[in-house]
């Protein structure tokens, strides 16, 4: 009889809490207080990191409230229909059960809260994973020159001359660059944003100006069929992607290069660390590159770490993974 009783109004009680949501719940939210860091996106600011702290207060406090329940469930079953303070034991029961109800939904609007954080980090950063479109751009002959004499001067600093920098003689050979070649281009900063963060996107070149063979007109690659904005630059700005086995490097990039390659379902070029992968040129070197198809050797995939993207390691092939300028 007492047996029966305690079951009854336990669960009078918790349908009244919402009982199966409730249940649910305490194990989904006991399941993710012991989850590895491995299985959460990193904490991105000192916010959400305060908002899970209280997450796991409150799951703290649950597991308390339902240690208190459980024993005074054992009492109240062990106690006769008769018995003096059952009256008692079904308070104690019932004040453990709000409490567990208190902690699980305090627990529940704190992971709403650092769901919306983590979402609005999340749309964030692919925000500038994302190209924005910008207004047809060709800049006059000043500006070219001055964005030119800028980058000259940084060349300058590090290896001389053109013909005396080791990226510019191994390029010799391709240039002109022919009209189609796809490559990474740096745009140039806006007005009044010189100290703006360089961006790179995926463009194609669309023909040399006055048949200069170290400046062209380049377009932004995602508007090829719509005929988006066009820049006129030079060769500084732009890194031919490989569209040949003879034009990847003659050795792949080991583990620990720093590379910019193009992030995965985007048409921006990131800076990234090597992790593994490549075409494994190294491997055949006693036979000629030809020898092997291109496309196997393009579309062979680096492992990738990108900058400011956690540790998450992405593949990306070979072709559309240049070097660091």
């Amino acid at each position: 009889m007492a047996r029966r009783l305690g079951r009854a109004i336990l669960s009078d009680e918790l349908v009244a809490g919402g009982g199966t949501a409730v249940t649910a719940s305490v194990t989904h939210l006991q399941s993710m207080s012991v989850r590895g860091r491995t299985e959460r996106a990193p904490l991105a600011s000192s916010e959400e990191m305060q908002v899970w702290q209280a997450v796991r207060g409150h799951l703290r406090s649950l597991e308390t409230a339902r240690s208190s329940s459980l024993a005074g469930y054992e009492k109240l079953l062990r106690a006769s229909a008769d018995a003096k303070n059952l009256d008692t034991l079904y308070g104690v029961v019932e004040h453990s059960v709000q409490d567990e109800i208190r902690c699980i939904k305090g627990a529940v609007e704190q992971l709403d809260i650092l769901m919306a954080l983590r979402r609005a980090s999340a749309n964030t950063a692919e925000s500038r994973r994302k190209k924005r479109k910008t207004e047809e751009i060709d800049l006059p002959e000043t500006a070219l020159e001055d964005h030119s004499k800028t980058l000259e001067l940084r060349k300058a600093r590090s290896s001389g001359s053109m013909e005396e920098n080791g990226r510019m003689a191994a390029l010799q050979s391709q240039l002109p660059l022919q009209r189609g070649r796809k490559v990474a281009f740096c745009q140039p900063p806006r007005d009044g944003q010189s100290g703006s963060e360089e961006e790179w996107i995926l463009a194609t070149v669309m023909g040399t100006i006055h048949g200069d063979k170290y400046r062209y007109v380049v377009q932004d690659a995602e508007d090829e069929s719509t005929g988006g904005p066009t820049w006129n630059t030079t060769i500084d700005s732009i890194i031919p992607l490989p569209n040949s086995a003879d034009t990847l490097p003659s050795e792949e990039y080991a583990i620990g290069t720093r590379v910019l390659a193009l992030y995965p379902d985007t048409s921006c070029f990131y800076w990234a660390t090597v992790q593994g992968g490549g075409p494994n040129t190294q491997a055949h070197t006693l036979r000629s590159k030809s020898q092997r198809r291109d496309a196997d050797m393009l579309q062979a995939p680096y492992k990738l770490m990108f900058y400011d993207d956690g540790a998450d390691v992405k593949q990306v092939p070979a072709y559309l993974v240049v070097e660091h300028p």
